[in-house]
């Protein structure tokens, strides 16, 4: 399976199909994921892609990975129930534009409240 032509970022691509893995039962609780190799090797991108979206399902809380053992489902993976997931998806997504906008800002010497000149 490797990623389809989408203007997404492949680690939010290898992270969001892991995600729905997760949400189908595919992975159930306690799951062992394939290991960063093999997820690679699956997806047709480098090792460091995958870490990439595997960090993203770190941080959500999903995943949890323990060296030299592997990557599993959490146990208490909390799940979000889909009519919440659009309003939870667009909350974060505005959290990560905002977080972007003002390290940008940041890099170009600009305070973060300064508006954007086309």
């Amino acid at each position: 399976m490797t990623l389809a032509e989408d203007s997404r970022p492949p680690y939010v691509q290898v992270a969001d199909t892991i995600r729905a893995q997760i949400v189908s039962a595919e992975y159930g609780p306690g799951a062992k994921l394939p290991s960063v190799r093999d997820l690679a090797k699956q997806f047709g991108i480098a090792e460091m892609t995958v870490n990439a979206g595997l960090r993203v399902l770190r941080e959500e809380g999903l995943i949890t990975a323990t060296p030299g053992r592997g990557t599993f489902v959490r146990k208490d993976a909390k799940v979000p129930a889909p009519e919440r997931d659009v309003r939870e998806l667009v909350d974060h997504l505005a959290s990560q534009v905002k977080e972007l906008t003002d390290r940008v800002a940041a890099l170009e010497g600009k305070s973060p409240s300064s508006p954007a000149v086309d």
